[in-house]
């Protein structure tokens, strides 16, 4: 698995393991991929899943972005990723070890926008499914589950560490209206049983990317 990181106009890719996807490589764009642009209708959003219409308003009114506008804002506006924002970096193992949890600390104001996501690779579009569907993505927010139809989703190509080209999956969406003081939100993957990418092995358990925001 490589870890996403979402630089859309600058991409860089460091030494990358297994099928998290960190950094696009120089040239690509998340959105380079088989997702409908803003013009070509709604977008796909994986197997039996609708796509929200709406932005998604904590009570805080932290604001999860709709598909549409996350698809148009990562097309027309430079958008940084979270972790693309927060001081912590961390090795492609880091982001590839079971039972880790990662945290990234930034601050934000109300009016950034910022990207929420999580990838996933497999050497195989037929293994890129089989894997998630042996596994549960949750994006969560003030003890609330952000459904999985609140984020774009975009199918792609990426280059692997041998210059390879891998088929991937990345779930998306823009987060602003930033609260004052902490917030604290979460990407939490839980492989439901041992999975093999193409590339190594997961063991059941949980990989956890923690991130400490605070708004200014």
């Amino acid at each position: 698995m490589k870890r996403l990181s979402l630089l859309i106009t600058l991409l860089i890719l460091p030494a990358l393991a297994c099928s998290t996807l960190n950094r696009l490589a120089e040239g690509e764009s998340l959105t380079d991929s088989t997702t409908p642009t803003a013009d070509d209708g709604p977008a796909l959003t994986g197997p039996d899943t609708e796509t929200a219409t709406d932005a998604f308003v904590l009570p805080s009114g932290l604001t999860i972005a709709s598909p549409r506008e996350t698809r148009i804002a990562l097309s027309e506006e430079n958008i940084e990723s979270f972790e693309d924002r927060a001081r912590e970096t961390y090795s492609s193992e880091d982001f590839n070890t079971v039972g880790n949890t990662l945290t990234f600390t930034f601050s934000a104001r109300a009016e950034d926008r910022l990207a929420w996501y999580y990838g996933w690779c497999a050497t195989t579009p037929e293994l890129v499914e089989d894997n998630l569907a042996n596994m549960k993505i949750e994006f969560i927010v003030e003890d609330t589950v952000v459904p999985l139809s609140q984020f774009e989703t975009f199918e792609s190509l990426q280059t692997n560490d041998d210059g390879t080209e891998i088929p991937c999956r990345t779930y998306v969406a823009i987060v602003y209206n930033w609260p004052g003081g902490l917030n604290t939100l979460e990407t939490r993957i839980t492989f439901l049983e041992k999975i093999n990418d193409g590339m190594g092995d997961f063991d059941a358990g949980v990989i956890t990317f923690k991130y400490e925001v605070l708004g200014n």
